[in-house]
């Protein structure tokens, strides 16, 4: 099957050395297009980096810096970030990236799918790498969870407590599909350290679920998403998603989506995730007093 042509589009702050790292590897998946999402001025170094590294690959025609000015309708700045980064492609097909990725040519297979068979959005799995012994169990735990979840893949139903989702922030989607699937409620949600009174945190859009998330929830309402086992980038630095607010949040809105207690526990001990767990003990009290 011949590879469909694509963006890749990556917000980035002032992480030079990160930058230096992962756009070679972007340039090695085959992009027609490369967007480097800045906020607005663009950091010299970042244009300065981008260049020299554009025109050693060839790429100086393909590559683009984006600088973004904030927007006062979105909450979270890198939400509106990178949907303008969507929004500029010239292709209508995007993979999503972040600046601490080494892609490889296993995203390839994220490319090929989507826009076909009524498919919007196709995710690959990230290795992060361990930095100490207790990120080392996490990884280990990670990987054996996935692997015992994709052999009973077909025999735990969507929608059941013990559902989990093997999406990542990772992702190739069909612009089209996104743009006829995700609501105004992507304005509304918030970045992953937001501090919400008690009152806002009945809403779902305050948890801090993470843009790339509620794009995924909003494009499974009309369309198919999917996971693939295969990985497609490496992580560099350490995983903000270990942090225990933003475990205590994953845990909420686990709870939210009906997992079921058993399936909580499970994923607390694989990932050793403490916070997790009390998130969705507490998002649990809070709908039952709801009610």
């Amino acid at each position: 099957m011949v590879t469909p042509k694509f963006t890749i589009v990556a917000p980035i702050k002032d992480e030079v050395e990160r930058l230096k790292r992962s756009l070679p590897y972007y340039y090695k998946t085959g992009a027609d297009e490369v967007i480097i999402c800045t906020d607005d001025p663009s950091p010299p170094l970042i244009l300065e980096a981008v260049k020299k590294l554009a025109i050693k690959h060839g790429k100086l025609k393909d590559t683009k810096v984006l600088a973004v000015s904030r927007s006062l309708e979105f909450k979270y700045h890198q939400a509106w970030v990178r949907r303008l980064g969507f929004k500029t492609a010239r292709n209508d097909i995007v993979m999503a990236a972040d600046i601490d990725l080494y892609l490889n040519k296993n995203v390839l297979e994220a490319v090929k799918l989507v826009g076909k068979n009524n498919i919007g959005l196709v995710s690959l799995y990230k290795f992060k790498q361990p930095y100490n012994l207790e990120t080392f169990l996490r990884t280990i735990g990670d990987f054996l969870l996935k692997i015992t979840y994709i052999i009973l893949l077909n025999k735990v139903p969507k929608g059941s407590g013990l559902y989990m989702s093997l999406f990542t922030g990772l992702y190739a989607m069909y612009r089209p599909y996104w743009e006829n699937s995700e609501d105004e409620g992507i304005k509304r949600v918030h970045p992953p350290f937001h501090k919400a009174s008690e009152k806002q945190r009945r809403e779902i859009n305050e948890i801090g679920l993470g843009e790339d998330t509620y794009l995924r929830d909003c494009m499974e309402k009309k369309h198919r998403v999917i996971s693939l086992s295969k990985l497609g980038g490496v992580v560099m630095d350490r995983e903000k998603q270990y942090h225990p607010k933003v475990q205590f949040d994953r845990g909420r809105y686990s709870a939210r989506k009906g997992r079921s207690y058993l399936g909580a526990i499970v994923h607390t001990i694989a990932h050793i995730e403490p916070e997790y767990l009390k998130g969705f003990l507490h998002e649990k009290v809070m709908m039952k007093n709801v009610k």
